[in-house]
């Protein structure tokens, strides 16, 4: 009895500092960072982060609990062969989830949760986001910790099992009472509400309370929760959230007419990780985009223009159904919800444009294909539909292909067309099938590089529909589909880290103008079919830029928002539930209307 008692404790001792150990790791693996913080900080990560540490751990030893209630009768032997494949896969799983986490947190700036892991159906897809060399040290590290994790409970904690004696009904007993103390460990204390990864936060900087949480805790937290019952932002009753959206939305009757035509042809070209810290107009990096830097001084040029969110299946969304982003949830993987919201290939096919998209990646990837679909594009084009010879890179074929593409079914189209591109180089692990032109020694150059490629294949796409018959008629639209944390490893959830370019081009505008006003990807579909005459009220929640009496633009990361105008910005944290960012004047009646858009978004991801 006193053995197998010896055990169990000697279990919660280890893994323990199995997560205290991850967490160095975490730490060391994202030195850059850690290096910003006093050991008073780093020493706070550890103290508070243990909650969530205590929790997992309980988690992970309610199995081992119930083999010891049911082998009450059964030698010590058995009990320890049992556990022993329990403790290693368990171990191995844990590994795992640190080591993918390291990645995330590199390119995403947050914790490995159910938001990552949508994307495990593709591993394809997720292996393309690393380098072969990264990937290689990871598994290597795999193996490597996995011994070393591995050795002491061999040595420590089931060498005292090896030797228990049977405790008979005295362990039955004893274990079973044990039950609600591990229930307790698990909710991480008696009172009312359950732990949560609110507790951990501490810090005014996002990096400490990021480091701070289990990830293990953290992922399997976000896999158990219910995103879509009831509405966690819920903040005032239905009635109010109305009257602050309908002021928020509130337009001039007055049209603006920015087009010589209301039936040009639409080209939508959706670069990948375009943040305006790359653009040179925008304060970015000088040469990085000579051709769209070009580009803005002979079309609209929209300055203040930001992301709703950071992933590419989230923005797909935002741009074309106005939809914005919601925290955690992707309402692309619910294909009977996308259906019922408005795209702008549906509302175009039904005005007689012939849609198409074009993306040379996968197209199931984040379920974008169940997307385009219920979206009716006439055309979809994707990399099985590009000859072997031009999938040379690591997430299919690179852009210049797809541009060529696109180039020369618009050179053979007839009567209106709404064409979208989607590109793909301008991402992680960064190949490209050039020179690099900024060296590869940081993150920062090597991002450079693949934008400078992109750039170039669009300014080479540029130049020949100069040159062709349906440029004249034509509308072509150049934004992202979000920004990154790098160049300059910007905070997370800072409005810089947001903020990308737009540009509309072509024939069919009627002269280049600047545009200050402040505006999000979600408000593109309703300024689009308002400037082509077409009936946007399938899009409540997006705005004509060129007609709304408040500039304001909205973005999501993870469980908080963020809400910048030209008199101020902040960002609000639900984990926290206070307002982590403020700049400027911000009022609280913007505040509330940020929180009554955050509610009605998630109102009708429900309703839908």
């Amino acid at each position: 009895m006193k053995s197998r008692f010896t055990f169990l404790f000697t279990c919660v001792i280890y893994w323990i500092l199995v997560f205290a150990v991850t967490r160095v790791l975490f730490l060391l693996y994202h030195w850059h960072f850690t290096i910003q913080f006093p050991l008073k900080d780093i020493i706070g990560i550890f103290s508070h982060g243990f909650v969530l540490d205590l929790s997992a751990t309980a988690y992970v030893l309610i199995f081992p609990l119930v083999v010891l209630i049911l082998t009450s009768f059964a030698s010590g032997k058995l009990v320890s062969r049992i556990l022993r494949i329990y403790m290693l896969l368990m171990l191995i799983l844990v590994i795992i989830v640190t080591l993918v986490d390291f990645e995330i947190y590199k390119y995403w700036g947050m914790r490995l949760d159910n938001t990552a892991l949508r994307f495990i159906g593709k591993p394809k897809e997720m292996l393309a986001s690393t380098s072969w060399f990264t990937a290689t040290l990871l598994f290597l590290a795999l193996i490597f910790l996995t011994w070393l994790f591995f050795l002491p409970y061999r040595k420590f904690a089931e060498r005292i099992l090896m030797k228990a004696q049977k405790p008979r009904w005295m362990g039955l007993v004893i274990f079973t009472l044990l039950v609600p103390v591990m229930f307790v460990a698990v909710r991480g204390g008696t009172g009312i509400a359950p732990v949560s990864v609110s507790r951990v936060y501490f810090h005014p900087d996002p990096f400490p309370n990021q480091a701070a949480i289990n990830v293990l805790w953290n992922t399997g937290h976000s896999l158990l929760e219910k995103k879509d019952m009831p509405n966690p932002y819920k903040t005032m009753d239905d009635q109010t959230s109305k009257q602050y959206l309908s002021e928020l939305f509130a337009e001039d009757t007055t049209a603006v007419a920015m087009l010589k035509t209301s039936r040009p042809n639409v080209i939508l070209v959706i670069l990948e990780s375009f943040t305006a810290k790359l653009i040179e107009p925008l304060g970015g990096l000088a040469g990085v985009t000579p051709q769209f830097n070009k580009l803005s001084g002979e079309s609209i040029f929209f300055t203040n223009f930001y992301a709703n969110d950071s992933r590419t299946d989230k923005s797909i969304v935002s741009i074309l159904s106005g939809y914005p982003a919601l925290g955690k949830v992707s309402i692309i993987k619910f294909p009977n919800k996308t259906q019922k919201l408005g795209i702008l290939s549906r509302e175009l096919g039904q005005a007689g444009y012939r849609t198409s998209f074009y993306y040379g990646g996968d197209i199931d990837f984040a379920n974008m294909r169940s997307y385009l679909v219920n979206g009716r594009f006439h055309d979809i084009v994707e990399v099985s539909d590009f000859s072997s010879k031009q999938q040379t890179g690591r997430w299919g074929v690179h852009d210049q292909h797809t541009f060529q593409r696109l180039y020369e079914e618009c050179d053979t189209a007839s009567g209106p067309f709404f064409k979208v591109l989607l590109t793909l180089s301008n991402h992680e692990p960064f190949d490209i099938p050039v020179k690099q032109r900024f060296g590869s020694k940081t993150i920062d150059a090597r991002v450079s590089n693949t934008a400078y490629y992109t750039d170039s294949c669009l300014g080479d796409f540029i130049q020949k529909a100069k040159k062709a018959t349906w440029w004249n008629n034509t509308l072509i639209i150049m934004t992202a589909d979000h920004g990154t944390l790098f160049p300059g490893k910007t905070i997370v959830y800072y409005p810089e880290k947001y903020r990308i370019p737009m540009i509309w081009t072509g024939g069919a505008i009627q002269s280049d103008t600047l545009i200050s006003t402040y505006c999000s990807q979600s408000d593109l579909a309703r300024t689009l079919l308002d400037q082509l005459g077409i009936d946007a009220s399938a899009y409540p929640l997006s705005k004509d830029i060129f007609r709304s009496r408040h500039q304001f633009a909205f973005y999501e990361y993870s469980n908080s928002y963020g809400m910048v105008s030209d008199s101020g910005n902040y960002v609000y944290d639900y984990d926290q539930k206070k307002v982590i960012l403020n700049h400027g004047t911000v009022s609280g009646y913007f505040l509330r209307s940020g929180q009554a858009m955050q509610q009605e978004v998630y109102d009708v991801f429900l309703r839908n």
